[in-house]
């Protein structure tokens, strides 16, 4: 099975899940890990999460910050579990991309073009809409 862990610094990861919630409902095979909330170690939380997994589950895991701490530490995990894929920088939109469109199976294809597709959602709106107007149009993004 395909499991998800939304991992960062603070509760950040939490409202990722809530958010996540609006747009998908309620979802049994991703689960938030808040860092630093409290006095419970990283490593200690993040294997607590994982030992409830099967030997056979596919875990992707996202970070908020690439080389941040959260990041960091699983980083280290990636030689020790062939099943684990660690997106760093994430978003909603790659949330929702990867949540949503990967199958029971891990499309490491997949996962390179969601990362691509929601690097393109990052837009400083004021020279956007300044281009859009300079050409006529109403704003709309390109696909």
């Amino acid at each position: 099975m395909l499991r998800y862990v939304i991992a960062s610094h603070g509760t950040l990861s939490e409202g990722f899940l809530n958010a996540l919630g609006l747009f998908i409902g309620e979802l049994d095979n991703v689960e938030a890990i808040a860092a630093f909330v409290d006095e419970e170690p990283l490593e200690k939380r993040v294997a607590a999460v994982l030992s409830r997994y099967d030997d056979d589950d596919m875990i992707v895991v996202f970070t908020d910050m690439l080389g941040g701490s959260v990041n960091q530490h699983f980083s280290k995990m990636l030689s020790g579990h062939r099943k684990l894929h660690l997106i760093a920088g994430c978003n909603l939109v790659l949330l929702l991309e990867v949540i949503l469109g990967m199958t029971d199976e891990c499309d490491l294809n997949f996962i390179r073009s969601a990362v691509e597709k929601s690097k393109k959602e990052m837009v400083y709106m004021n020279d956007f809409m300044l281009a859009a107007a300079g050409s006529g149009r109403s704003g709309e993004i390109d696909e």
